[in-house]
């Protein structure tokens, strides 16, 4: 009876009772079935016989059920993924445009703007079909509109942007604005992504929670009717079921960790490979073959090593160290030489075993980064750290030079006639005050000749105009250069912070054309146009040799005048550039005058 009435509990279950009303109900039926005296052998075998005609029917019926919302599960899933792949490719191309917009404003290339292009014109075509795919969620239709009107916002700023950048006179200001303006767009774009999938999950979950239940209760119909039916078949067919059902998800499984390794190897700003157990590459993704000067499809299947130029050697034995002992090794910092290239690179790796299901280490895992800028940077900064503490050292000892062998030569015979005075007669100390007078006079010419070496008292008290006249003037006098300075007369002061680092670049400038340049002659202009105050500065030497240039314009590490005078630009939001002409070399220098109104300027200060 146990059986007998398990099935009847199934068949009301499934709603076997609810389609035939003009049947008995079961569980009426149910005692009289128990009744074997009532009926004969036959009547049983054909009562049997029906019964499993019926289980069997049933068992179509159900699985006919199943199979139907199975499908229409998948379908939805289909769906849900559909609209989750469209919005992480509408966030990748919205992350593209803007990524592509900065690397422009940085460079001016436009070359760099390709996947800008591309990605404004694929962002309105991705949310028109996000819009179609979603037309049956309402609340979901609102938040497409709401994310089509924040992406033309953004792909507005971004091409805002780009004009002004091609425009002549960038506005730096501006950009600013426009980068800020720009990320709270994207954050607005991802707020909007980040609802949409949050909804597209919580839609699965049910799905798949009411696929499951459903599930779930046809397995159970099926399993005990296939008991009293046929319990061999059911058994070959339930396992055919659930192998089935295993490699759906265990495809589905694979799938999903395809895509996600594909977003993680495509999107990442880093290097990544994936090593088998032989050294070979299986997989790297095209930062780390850019890094490596290779191109990805050249890598599959090649030993690893030669990623990594003249630390081949070391890095094979690095590789199989983490295969042979199963621990990761991290953060290893390597120095090395790519062929066909002078530059040293430094990368760090991070190089992690990959098990299979016996745990065993099959793979390794490596995450490369790029640090030779950092590096690079750290050196020049070290290098101009101490280049600056000598030249603080060779300064001081040229000031107590100059102060022992001037000043103090006069002081010393200043106190002697002053000594002598006192123990001299009337006659005699007449003579001696007057010469101590002008020991005294001669001491206080020393002493202004020092400080206006060090600081020119002119620049705080007449402006730049007046110290760049007086500076120009003795250069041309001490070094027999002739300076041809080009300075409206109206020039007004400025703020003291913008004077001095103009000061400062006129001097080395100046100092440059005299020690290196061996030119006969030199230009200066300094004027201010459409809120900047611009300098340049011009000879007709020798000109900068071609690799000082590039080392200037890729790091600044040149020198320290020059480094000095680029960082005093800097700070103050301006520019610096060196340009080598036809003949001679040409220093210019721009600040924003407006950005600076609110340091004190020398005349305030007198004011």
């Amino acid at each position: 009876m146990t059986g007998i009435a398990g099935i009847g509990y199934i068949l009301e279950l499934t709603g076997v009772e609810r389609a035939f009303p003009q049947f008995l109900p079961l569980r009426t039926m149910l005692p009289y079935v128990g009744a074997k005296t009532e009926y004969s052998s036959r009547q049983v075998a054909w009562a049997a016989f029906a019964l499993a005609v019926a289980l069997l029917a049933m068992i179509g019926a159900l699985a006919y059920r199943a199979t139907r919302r199975l499908v229409a599960s998948e379908q939805l899933v289909s769906h849900t993924r559909e609209i989750q792949t469209l919005l992480e490719d509408i966030s990748s191309d919205v992350l593209q445009a803007s990524n592509a917009r900065r690397g422009f404003i940085i460079t001016g290339l436009e070359g760099d703007l390709a996947g800008y292009s591309s990605a404004s014109e694929d962002l309105p075509v991705k949310v028109k079909r996000l819009k179609f795919i979603t037309a049956d969620n309402v609340r979901q239709q609102q938040r497409c509109t709401t994310l089509d009107s924040a992406i033309h916002g953004e792909l507005s700023l971004l091409e805002d942007s780009i004009n002004r950048r091609r425009a002549p006179g960038s506005d730096r200001l501006r950009q600013v604005e426009i980068t800020r303006a720009g990320s709270a767009k994207i954050d607005q774009v991802f707020t909007i992504i980040g609802q949409m999938e949050a909804e597209e999950e919580r839609l699965l979950e049910q799905r798949r929670s009411e696929a499951n239940q459903n599930y779930r209760r046809t397995i159970m119909a099926l399993f005990a009717a296939s008991i009293i039916a046929i319990f061999v078949i059911f058994i070959n067919f339930y396992r055919l079921h659930w192998e089935l059902k295993e490699r759906e998800r265990a495809e589905s499984l694979a799938s999903e960790r395809a895509q996600l390794i594909n977003a993680f190897f495509s999107s990442s700003t880093v290097g990544f490979a994936i090593i088998d157990s032989e050294l070979r590459c299986q997989r790297v993704n095209h930062i780390l073959a850019e890094m490596a000067g290779q191109q990805t499809q050249n890598l599959i299947n090649l030993p690893a090593a030669a990623l990594f130029g003249d630390q081949q050697q070391a890095m094979e034995g690095l590789l199989r160290e983490v295969i042979g002992g199963g621990e990761a090794v991290l953060d290893r910092t390597i120095s090395l030489q790519l062929a066909g290239s002078d530059d040293m690179r430094h990368w760090t790796l991070n190089c992690f075993p990959l098990r299979d299901d016996r745990g065993q280490v099959t793979r390794v895992g490596c995450i490369v980064l790029d640090a030779t800028a950092r590096r690079n940077a750290e050196s020049a900064y070290r290098r101009l750290s101490s280049r600056l503490l000598r030249l603080q050292d060779e300064e001081r000892r040229r000031v107590a030079r100059e102060m022992h062998d001037s000043l103090g030569q006069y002081l010393t015979a200043l106190k002697i006639d002053l000594e002598l005075a006192g123990s001299s007669p009337e006659a005699q100390r007449a003579e001696l005050l007057a010469e101590s007078i002008q020991l005294a006079n001669s001491c206080l010419t020393e002493t202004r000749t020092l400080s206006h070496l060090l600081h020119p008292p002119l620049l705080d008290e007449a402006g730049l105009a007046s110290a760049a006249r007086w500076y120009v003037t003795g250069f041309a006098q001490r070094s027999g250069i002739q300076v041809n300075l080009d300075l409206p007369g109206d020039f007004a002061r400025l703020p003291l912070p913008i004077e001095t680092a103009l000061f400062r670049v006129l001097q080395e400038s100046l100092t440059n054309i005299h020690r290196h340049s061996h030119s006969p002659a030199a230009d200066i202009h300094l004027h201010v146009l459409d809120g900047h105050v611009n300098l340049e500065v011009r000879d007709y030497g020798i000109g900068i040799p071609a690799r000082i240039l590039k080392r200037f314009r890729q790091s600044g590490t040149t020198g320290v005048g020059l480094a000095g005078m680029r960082e005093r630009i800097y700070e103050l939001g301006g520019l610096l550039d060196i340009r080598a002409e036809q003949q001679g070399t040409t220093v210019s220098a721009s600040i924003p005058i407006g950005e600076n109104t609110g340091h004190s300027s020398a005349a305030d200060s007198a004011a």
